[in-house]
């Protein structure tokens, strides 16, 4: 499966080479935020505000909060695709040292059977 991840900063001429690159690499699941408009149809999918959302500078309390919300509702859910920018650092994903964040993260997807980390 092919999975990219995008922040296309609100700029319309980002979200029309988002489809070209889509269309290159042949790309299974597209992860946005900060897109320039809001797309109607089957392959579209958003939260209810039609907004990415970008957590950052938040207390290690609610970033641990934050991932026990996630991986109770990524419980119910088989397959499950989550995906972020957590600002974790995590030596599994080449950092070079394993900071709280990552910490806490790492000890989140344990709790999810089959959970596979994809990072390069």
């Amino acid at each position: 499966m092919r999975i990219l991840q995008f922040n296309l900063n609100h700029c319309e001429a980002a979200q029309d080479l988002l489809y070209q690159t889509v269309r290159e690499q042949h790309t299974d699941v597209t992860i946005l935020c900060e897109q320039y408009k809001h797309l109607d149809g089957n392959s579209w999918v958003s939260d209810v505000s039609r907004k990415a959302v970008i957590l950052g500078l938040i207390t290690i309390e609610d970033f641990e909060n934050l991932l026990d919300r996630i991986v109770l509702e990524a419980s119910c859910h088989n397959p499950t695709i989550i995906a972020g920018d957590f600002n974790a650092w995590g030596t599994e994903w080449g950092s070079g040292i394993t900071n709280r964040r990552g910490e806490v993260l790492l000890e989140a997807l344990a709790q999810l059977n089959d959970m596979i980390l994809m990072n390069t």
